[in-house]
């Protein structure tokens, strides 16, 4: 099966802190929860405590983004699914750092996914906003110092420096690079979780390495790909699936260890379990279907809460 192309988008955002800004463990939660609060509060006009039954959804960028709805119960990979990914990825910084003191600079990934780039333009403003009215605990203040496109080692400024002018010329990357023919000869693959994953199965989240097996990942891994394909891409879905020889391929070896989390999220008033795991796993076998899948992947993270940032990896092969 050929992979279907996906456009992503990458984006470094630079933002001068104006004050004392502490952040929990993983900070990604607080980028995603103050992204989407402040969102909402600027496009939503009806001022609803939620978009169930808003009639101005359908039209609705913060719905667009956050709250997309689907009616695809033909397509296999999607069958149950009424909420369906977000077409970003925010990623926090990835160095430890838990203190930033007034005038240091803090950097955040963001990738967007095909036709999402199309709202472009909410996200460096929703940012900007933010950065006046403060996010964490302290409310703290800080400017968008730089907001570029990158994608290698090219740099495109996203906004001029008054921060008032787009450009229109966007640097992308077209995802799938490759097909198997690339990657003949190639006995083994290490997935190199950077972030932390919270990988499913039958409605659970997986916190014991032991469980997690090949046709965990790539049914997990296909899924979301295929998804945002569909939402996003230019193909449309499809309504076919990889069909993977799982029976040929053994995990090789297993570092994943339990990485605790949790955060408190506002809109349930309540404590959220956020555990998964951190570390890297390697598969062997008849791997050569699966690894431009895996590739494609590493685009796109993988597993729950991806928003977050979560289940970023990089795939090595040998």
């Amino acid at each position: 099966m050929k992979i279907p192309e996906l456009d992503i988008y990458s984006f470094e955002i630079t933002l001068g802190m104006l004050g004392r800004f502490e952040t929990p463990k993983y900070m990604g939660s607080l980028l995603k929860g103050s992204f989407a609060w402040a969102f909402r509060n600027i496009v939503c006009v009806t001022k609803q405590p939620t978009c169930e039954g808003c009639m101005l959804k359908d039209t609705c960028a913060y719905f667009r983004i956050f709250e997309t709805e689907i009616s695809a119960g033909h397509i296999p990979y999607l069958k149950g699914v009424r909420k369906v990914p977000h077409p970003f990825v925010l990623t926090p910084p990835l160095n430890g750092k838990t203190l930033y003191e007034p005038g240091e600079k803090l950097k955040i990934q963001l990738r967007l996914f095909g036709s999402a780039v199309q709202l472009l333009q909410y996200y460096v403003f929703v940012f900007q906003q933010i950065g006046k009215r403060g996010f964490g605990r302290a409310d703290t203040l800080f400017e968008v110092l730089e907001f570029n496109a990158v994608i290698g080692n090219e740099v495109v400024p996203v906004i001029t420096p008054d921060g008032k002018t787009m450009t229109a010329d966007l640097p992308t990357l077209r995802v799938p690079a490759a097909t198997e023919e690339n990657f003949i000869g190639f006995q083994s693959v290490n997935l190199e979780f950077t972030t932390p994953v919270r990988i499913q199965e039958a409605g659970k989240v997986l916190l014991k390495k032991d469980n997690v097996t090949p046709a965990v990942i790539l049914n997990g891994l296909y899924r979301r790909y295929l998804a945002l394909a569909g939402l996003y891409g230019n193909g449309g879905f499809l309504d076919q699936k990889p069909d993977f020889p799982y029976e040929e391929i053994e995990v090789s070896s297993n570092s994943l260890a339990p990485f605790d989390w949790g955060r408190y999220s506002n809109r349930q008033k309540n404590y959220l379990d956020m555990s998964g795991l951190i570390g890297s796993i390697s598969l062997s076998g008849n791997i050569l279907p699966a690894i431009p899948w895996l590739l494609a992947g590493s685009r796109i993270n993988m597993g729950k809460n991806t928003a977050y940032g979560l289940g970023q990896f990089r795939v090595v092969l040998s």
